[in-house]
């Protein structure tokens, strides 16, 4: 599993302005259109992931607390249930 996260930081570190680009294009191609379509939020949640790619915290450079986890943790449960319905 180590290998797995060392190689995922290895290529993340690489060229963090290319995942930035990513990120930011994923964020206007789901805002540009509207928010209705799938294909819309589809892009919206490529933008979260590579958002969390991006961030040392997510690659293991910086440690978190129990209670920013679980806020992290609430707050995803808020929007997955808030924008889905159900």
């Amino acid at each position: 599993m180590s290998d797995t996260v060392s190689a995922q930081a290895r290529i993340v570190a690489t060229r963090p302005q290319w995942w930035l680009g990513l990120m930011l294009f994923a964020l206007h191609a789901s805002l540009a259109w509207g928010i209705t379509d799938w294909w819309s939020r589809a892009f919206l949640l490529a933008h979260f992931g590579l958002f969390l790619l991006w961030q040392p915290v997510w690659r293991g450079e910086a440690n978190i607390s129990r209670a920013t986890c679980f806020l992290w943790s609430s707050s995803g449960w808020c929007l997955r249930h808030g924008t889905t319905g159900g």
